[in-house]
């Protein structure tokens, strides 16, 4: 858990109060990680994709589900995810790389060069 999040939790309880919205994600992205440990796709794209309804601007949700669409072969799903990504973090080189990856397999090889060539640009 993240120090802002422990700091809201903590803040919330001083004042006798919970946000359910934090919980819920907290047990979402716990029940993820715990369905691609043992490669339940289903169930972790079914949590991945609530998770994202709970928590549309955050970043790590957004790959979460967007490496499940990849990894489960909805590549044009994984794309849109991907994008979402870069806008939220546009400096992130594993969002770029996972992008240059997914548009070889979509065969847009200058979609993918392009991709690569940023991650190169943000991590030398």
């Amino acid at each position: 858990m993240s120090w802002r999040k422990r700091n809201v939790k903590a803040t919330l309880n001083k004042l006798g109060k919970t946000d359910k919205a934090l919980d819920e994600s907290e047990a979402l992205f716990s029940n993820i990680e715990k369905s691609i440990q043992s490669k339940n796709w289903q169930a972790a794209l079914k949590d991945a994709e609530r998770l994202v309804k709970v928590m549309s601007g955050s970043f790590k949700a957004r790959f979460y589900l967007a490496n499940i669409y990849f990894t489960i072969g909805r590549l044009d799903d994984a794309a849109l995810e991907y994008q979402e990504c870069v806008k939220l973090e546009p400096g992130n080189p594993p969002v770029w790389g996972n992008l240059g990856l997914l548009y070889m397999e979509l065969k847009q090889f200058d979609k993918s060069r392009a991709s690569f060539n940023k991650v190169l640009e943000l991590n030398p």
